[in-house]
């Protein structure tokens, strides 16, 4: 005799809420995790042209400085003769480049310049990109030391993200050394 064989196919009442409650905090934690990740790529691709403009910069300026060339004449471009790189205060540098053109990159109005000396500036970084800091330091300049001339350099840029209270950071710093050999004339 089987009266009441159908009430033990179904879920309680007390099953289905707690069924229902796992079901909801799964879907809650998902969601959550969805709108997590949608953030952080949205910070990461407002923080892409920082990074790209900054890092096209830093290359930039590491190509030139690696083909600089010692000064062999009279003083025309740096203060004196056989020095490789000279420092325009804290934020600058003077060098003699590969075609042997008087060249420095500068920090002003924080954005990175290049300029031939005796001609314009001319930016290396837009607007948009707040450059707050860039330092040079050189080891291996003079003809005194038996250094191979290299120089260090960092910048410090900003540039603010999609929300209100977001802004990029980014610290960037290499090293190079000079493509030629220092040798002592």
């Amino acid at each position: 005799m089987k009266k009441h064989s159908y009430l033990q196919k179904g879920f309680t009442l007390v099953e289905l809420l707690v069924g229902m409650a796992l079901f909801a905090f799964m879907g809650g934690v998902a969601a959550n995790f969805f709108i997590s990740a949608l953030s952080f790529q949205r910070e990461t691709l407002a923080a892409e042209p920082l990074v790209d403009r900054l890092s096209f910069s830093a290359e930039y300026m590491s190509r030139a400085l690696r083909g600089a060339q010692k000064e062999l004449n009279s003083p025309a471009c740096l203060s004196s003769h056989g020095i490789n790189y000279e420092p325009l205060g804290e934020n600058g540098i003077r060098f003699i480049n590969a075609a042997g053109l008087c060249k420095e990159f500068f920090l002003e109005e924080n954005q990175i310049r290049e300029r031939t000396v005796g001609g314009q500036s001319t930016p290396l970084t837009p607007k948009e990109v707040y450059v707050e800091g860039l330092k040079f330091a050189l080891l291996g300049a003079s003809q005194s030391d038996t250094l191979q001339p290299r120089v260090s350099f960092s910048i410090i840029g900003k540039a603010q993200g999609t929300g209100p209270e977001s802004q990029h950071v980014l610290y960037l710093q290499t090293t190079i050394s000079q493509r030629r050999f220092d040798i002592q004339e």
